[in-house]
């Protein structure tokens, strides 16, 4: 392939969208909850805690997304 084939090439970008993120750290925390951490290591509790709270983090970033995109126009109009 020459330089000038490489050049032609056209690349697909798929983004990933704010439902996508939603419903993975939706059904992590869903998996998460259902793990009993009293037989785990206390290394192993933790990871689980934190993995619920960027689950959190994750759905309550979105959501706030989802929110101002909705109510962006009445914020505006208050002005």
């Amino acid at each position: 392939m020459d330089n000038q084939e490489q050049v032609e090439q056209e690349f697909e970008v798929e983004f990933t969208s704010t439902i996508d993120y939603i419903n993975g750290a939706c059904m992590s925390f869903s998996t998460l909850s259902e793990v009993d951490t009293a037989i785990m290591s206390k290394a192993d509790e933790q990871r689980v805690r934190r993995i619920r709270r960027k689950c959190l983090k994750i759905i309550d970033i979105c959501i706030k997304e989802y929110y101002d995109e909705l109510f962006e126009n009445d914020e505006e109009e208050s002005e």
